[in-house]
C-alpha cells in the first residue's frame, strides 16, 4: 500500500505517501521530503531479566575426595597375649592349652617366642620349654625343655615348676626321682599352678 489518508477533527485531510509526502491543509498543499536520516531508530525493548522466582540455584560443588579409611583397631600386644595364655594353663584350662599349641606352628609367633626367650621372658621360655617337651611342631627335646623350663622356674613360673615335677616323676631330660618332682610340684603349687596343687596331694608327703 503506497498511501495513507487521515482524516483529522480539525477539518484537514492529509495523504501520507511513503517518500516523499504531501499534506493538504486548509485548501494548500504542502510538499515534504524525509531521506533516511530523517527517520529515527525505534527505540529498543529493554532486556528481560529472568524473574528471581524462576532462577534455578546453582548446584553446590561436591566433595569428590574419598572418605578416610577407618582407624585400625588396636591388637593386643603378643606378650600380652602370650602371658594371658600361660596364666590360663597354669590353671588347668584346656582351650588355652589348645592356642598355643596352634602358636608352634605359627612361623612369626615362634620367631618372637624364641627370641623373648633368649631375652630373659619367663613367659616365651615356658612357651620353648613345653613346645620341645610335648614334641609340639617336631620331634620332642627333653633336654631343650629342661633347660628352657629351669630358666622360667628360676623366675617363678608356676607352669614350668609344674612340668619340671613332671620331667624328673618320668626320667625325661633328668635323672628320675620322686623327692626332686615332689620338690618342684610344692614349688608350682605354692604359685598357683592347678596341676602341681593336685599332683602334689595326690603323691607328696606332707603337702
Amino acid at each position: 500500500m503506497r498511501k495513507l489518508v487521515l482524516c483529522w477533527t480539525l477539518g484537514a485531510m492529509i495523504v501520507v505517501q511513503l517518500c516523499p509526502i504531501s499534506v493538504m491543509a486548509q485548501g494548500r498543499q504542502y510538499h515534504y521530503e524525509f531521506g533516511p536520516q530523517d527517520r529515527a531508530p525505534l527505540p529498543l525493548p529493554p532486556p528481560t531479566q529472568p524473574s528471581p522466582r524462576h532462577e534455578q540455584p546453582a548446584p553446590a560443588p561436591q566433595d569428590l575426595r574419598p572418605e578416610p579409611a577407618p582407624a585400625p583397631r588396636a591388637q593386643q600386644p603378643f606378650s600380652t597375649r602370650l602371658s594371658g595364655l600361660v596364666r590360663l594353663i597354669e590353671q588347668g584350662n584346656e582351650p588355652a592349652r589348645q592356642e598355643m599349641n596352634r602358636l608352634y606352628l605359627d612361623r612369626d609367633a615362634m620367631a618372637w617366642i624364641t627370641t623373648a626367650a633368649q631375652q630373659g621372658n619367663a613367659d616365651a621360655q615356658f612357651a620353648l620349654g613345653r613346645k620341645y617337651h610335648l614334641g609340639k611342631a617336631g620331634p620332642a627335646d627333653y633336654s631343650s625343655a629342661h633347660y628352657w623350663y629351669s630358666m622360667a622356674a628360676a623366675q617363678a613360673c608356676a607352669g614350668a615348676e609344674c612340668n619340671l615335677g613332671y620331667m624328673h616323676l618320668y626320667g625325661k631330660g633328668t635323672p628320675k626321682s620322686h623327692t626332686k618332682a615332689c620338690e618342684w610340684f610344692r614349688r608350682g603349687a605354692e604359685h598357683g599352678d592347678s596341676d602341681a596343687m593336685r599332683i602334689a596331694a595326690e603323691r607328696c608327703e606332707g603337702w
